[in-house]
């Protein structure tokens, strides 16, 4: 649901993080840790354009639920490896408000997987990198999520 977590490698438990909890600043990303693409948002235009001088689809969003933190976003997926490259969120204004850069994919558990990604705002786009490694299959036990009483 609207709930978010941190499960942490090692723990027992994952903890649910309350609203006033959550980090503010363009580097936490609470708001876009939160977002799942496929199912927060709905494509409207798919159309062929370049991003950094190299080819790719723009695929624009628009969310489908009043709670999600952005109304309008951009994807911009490379043509070559249809792999995502970027994905730009906005304020009502129309003004940049978050954007995530995407590493090139790596090879792991024999598919691609993205490597890493950055994560700022228009002023800072660097200003948070995160790198990904160590994957393993599965999804995480639901016991993990139950609060104890």
């Amino acid at each position: 649901g609207e709930g978010m977590w941190l499960l942490t490698p090692g723990s027992k438990r994952a903890i649910p993080v309350t609203p006033q909890q959550r980090l503010i600043g363009s580097a936490a990303g609470g708001d876009l840790a939160r977002l799942k693409l496929g199912t927060d948002f709905q494509p409207m235009v798919v159309q062929d354009a370049t991003k950094d001088g190299v080819p790719c689809w723009r695929v624009d969003l628009e969310a489908k639920r009043p709670s999600v933190p952005y109304k309008r976003a951009e994807l911009w997926v490379l043509k070559a490896g249809e792999v995502p490259r970027s994905v730009e969120f906005f304020f009502a204004s129309g003004k940049l408000a978050q954007e995530i850069r995407f590493d090139a994919p790596t090879q792991a558990l024999g598919r691609a997987l993205i490597a890493g990604l950055k994560m700022g705002d228009g002023a800072h786009p660097d200003q948070m990198a995160m790198k990904l490694s160590h994957w393993k299959p599965g999804e995480p036990e639901a016991a993990l999520f139950e609060i104890p009483k």
